[in-house]
C-alpha cells in the first residue's frame, strides 16, 4: 500500500488567502477571505496547519502552490514564499493553476448538491477590463483542464464546449458586458443554481433584509403526480408560506415572490434571488484543501519543479484572440 506524501500547499492569488497540509492521509487547513491582508496572514497559516498536522518543513515531502493566474502580487507572493521555503528546505514544488484549484474547489461545493458536475466553466476578474479563464471536466473526482487558462475581455468571450456549471467572479463583475448568447447562458446557469442553493439553506443565511422572518425549514415531500418536490416553510409573524421547487429547476424570482408575499415586498424577495444567484458562483474561492487534491496527483506523476524553475502565471502577454 503507497504511503500517502506528507504535502504543504497554499495559494494567495485572489482575495482568499488558505493553506493546508496533507498528512497521513488527513488534510488540516486554514482558509480566510481577508483582501490586501495575505501578506500578514499566509506565514502564520503554514505555520498552524505545519503544527496541527504534527509535521514540520523538514518532514514534508513537496510543497504545492497556487501559480495563478490572479492578482499580481498575490501570485508573486506565493510563489516567492514557495521558493523561499524549498530552496530552505531542498524540496520540490508543485505549481497548480489557481483557476484549477477555484474548479476544484467549486466541484465540491457544487456537486454537493447537484451531483452532476462534469463540464465546469471558471472565470475571474483580471481587472483592465478582462477576465481569466478556464474550462475544466471531471475526472476520476478531479477537475483537469480541457484547454490552457485564457485571458480576454468580456464581450470577445464565447462558449466553445457544453458546460454543466459556473463559478468565479467574473461572470457577476462583467454580466452586462457579454454578448447575448453569453448573457443568456449565465442567466440558465445562475437560475439553476439559485434554485439548487436555496432548496439547501437558511434563507436567512443567504440575504437577512426582512427581521419578520424567525424561522425556515427545508424538505421534500411526494406529490400526486409522482413527482417529488423540493420545499422549503418559511415562517414569519404574519403566518407560514411554502416556497415549492418542482425537480429543483422551477425559475427562482417567480417563487419567491409567491410563496414570500405576505412577509416580503417584491423588491425584497427579488433581493433573495440576486443573492442566491451569486452565493454559489461567485461566492466560491480557491481553497487549499482542493490544491492537496491535484496535488497528490502530480506528485505521484512526478510533476514537481525545482525552486529556480518555479514560474508564476499572470496572461497579461497570453490573451485569447476573439474568433
Amino acid at each position: 500500500m503507497p504511503v500517502t506524501p506528507k504535502i504543504l500547499a497554499f495559494d494567495t492569488a485572489t482575495q482568499a488567502c488558505s493553506a493546508a497540509v496533507l498528512n497521513g492521509g488527513k488534510i488540516f487547513e486554514r482558509f480566510d477571505v481577508a483582501p490586501q491582508k495575505h501578506s500578514d496572514l499566509i506565514l502564520l497559516m503554514i505555520d498552524a496547519v505545519l503544527k496541527e498536522a504534527g509535521t514540520t518543513l523538514q518532514e514534508l515531502d513537496a510543497i504545492a502552490v497556487g501559480v495563478g493566474p490572479g492578482s499580481f502580487m498575490g501570485v508573486r507572493l506565493a510563489v516567492s514564499i514557495a521558493q523561499s521555503l524549498a530552496f530552505a528546505q531542498g524540496k520540490k514544488i508543485i505549481p497548480v493553476s489557481t483557476l484549477q484549484i477555484l474548479a476544484q474547489s467549486a466541484y465540491r461545493e457544487l456537486n454537493s448538491l447537484t451531483k452532476k458536475i462534469k463540464n465546469l466553466l471558471v472565470g475571474w476578474d483580471a481587472r483592465m477590463h478582462e477576465i481569466y479563464f478556464g474550462i475544466y471536466q471531471l475526472e476520476n473526482n478531479l477537475m483537469k483542464p480541457v484547454q490552457k487558462d485564457q485571458m480576454i475581455s468580456p464581450e470577445n468571450f464565447k462558449l466553445s464546449k457544453e458546460i454543466d456549471s459556473i463559478a468565479g467572479n467574473a461572470w457577476q463583475v462583467y454580466e452586462n458586458e457579454f454578448s447575448t448568447e453569453v448573457k443568456k447562458f449565465l442567466k440558465e446557469k445562475n437560475s439553476l443554481q439559485a434554485v439548487i442553493y436555496a432548496s439547501q439553506i437558511n434563507l436567512q443565511e443567504i440575504a437577512p433584509i426582512d427581521p419578520s422572518i424567525l424561522a425556515c425549514r427545508r424538505g421534500g415531500k411526494e406529490r400526486a403526480t409522482g413527482v417529488y418536490t423540493q420545499y422549503m416553510t418559511v415562517a414569519n409573524d404574519e403566518g407560514e408560506a411554502e416556497f415549492h421547487v418542482k425537480h429543483r429547476f422551477t425559475p427562482l424570482s417567480a417563487k419567491l415572490k409567491e410563496s414570500l408575499a405576505g412577509g416580503l415586498a417584491p423588491q425584497e424577495a427579488e433581493a433573495y434571488q440576486h443573492k442566491a444567484e451569486r452565493q454559489k458562483t461567485t461566492g466560491i474561492y480557491p481553497q487549499a484543501k482542493d490544491l492537496i487534491l491535484i496535488a497528490q496527483e502530480k506528485f505521484e506523476k512526478q510533476e514537481y519543479v525545482n525552486a529556480e524553475n518555479l514560474e508564476p502565471v499572470y496572461l497579461r502577454n497570453d490573451v485569447a484572440k476573439a474568433g
